[in-house]
């Protein structure tokens, strides 16, 4: 933001983050319950757009990864993301009971 401007940047889901969506999703639904589910694919879209909004948003962890990656938390999940040439990529989406680190020492991103 500057000046008082948001500057609205584009949004691109990485594959493995495809798949880590589907996955929490078709769990949820499967746990929980299909509100449940929708309920958590609204909020995610919501930050995907915020964080396009707002690309500063979130901490850099580099105890978690050397890489120059962002984490933003919604509810119980970290999106890892980060800027690249004024696109928001989000590279990985987590429940953040899992072993963030390790997960992410096995994605190239």
């Amino acid at each position: 933001m500057r000046g008082g401007r948001v500057y609205m940047l584009g949004y691109r889901v990485a594959t493995p983050a495809k798949r880590d969506f589907v996955e929490i999703l078709d769990h949820l639904l499967n746990e929980a319950g299909p509100r449940v589910a929708l309920d958590l694919e609204i909020e995610l879209h919501k930050a995907f757009r915020l964080l396009a909004a707002y690309p500063g948003l979130g901490h850099l962890r580099q105890d978690l990864t050397p890489k120059a990656a962002r984490f933003y938390l919604v509810g119980h999940y970290l999106l890892v993301y980060r800027n690249e040439s004024g696109t928001i990529v989000i590279f990985a989406i987590l429940h953040s009971s899992r072993n963030i680190k390790s997960v992410l020492s096995k994605r190239s991103f």
